[in-house]
């Protein structure tokens, strides 16, 4: 196990890239960033931010690895089954399950309220009226007690999900400012606004 004082941005690269390179390529230090960020949804600096802001030895577990905080990135930009995340990732689906969810409920109490912020809109304001563009999303989900197919359904994917509403900053293009959800599917993006957002 690694000390928390010993992890840093490079942790997080030498530990993604078996993931992201085929057969021990070496790849350009560009293309390993790209692909680092194409397969975890972050660079390998926000990751480390991440870490940091968590101090994960000391607020989740003292096992905590920076692989797991990959494990649970993982889950959400691939957003596969957990037999094939723990294909993907070596190990068995028990052990992949806990690490990862371990991180992602500490990501939502933790991080999610300080990243996530709409005062981010003004980030490299150069004096535009509109600062941020809104867009809704859909999700597939599983159906749970006190749900139907009905009350779940999302027209879009023609299957039982769940909406999202996602704010950017206009300027920058990568910062969230706003989220807002989930919804049963059923919930318009109108909706979602009128419920949120616009208030």
């Amino acid at each position: 196990m690694e000390n928390n004082q010993n992890i840093n941005v490079g942790t997080f690269i030498a530990v993604g890239r078996p993931y992201i390179t085929h057969h021990g390529r070496l790849l350009s230090q560009r293309t390993e960033h790209g692909k680092f960020k194409s397969f975890f949804g972050a660079s390998a600096e926000v990751c480390f931010d991440v870490w940091y802001k968590l101090d994960p030895q000391i607020n989740i577990s003292r096992s905590a690895q920076p692989k797991h905080l990959l494990w649970a990135l993982m889950l959400v930009k691939v957003y596969a089954t957990e037999e094939v995340l723990a294909k993907l990732a070596c190990c068995d689906e028990k052990t992949y399950r806990k690490g990862a969810w371990l991180f992602l409920e500490e990501i939502s109490e933790t991080v999610f309220p300080i990243v996530i912020d709409i005062e981010n809109r003004f980030r490299d304001d150069v004096g535009n009226i509109i600062k941020i563009t809104v867009d809704g999303t859909q999700f597939l989900c599983e159906l749970c007690d006190g749900f139907t197919r009905r009350t779940m359904w999302a027209w879009k994917l023609k299957k039982p999900g769940v909406n999202c509403e996602v704010g950017l900053n206009i300027r920058t293009g990568d910062i969230i400012v706003w989220a807002n959800g989930s919804h049963p599917g059923p919930f318009h993006d109108l909706t979602m606004y009128r419920a949120g957002l616009k208030d």
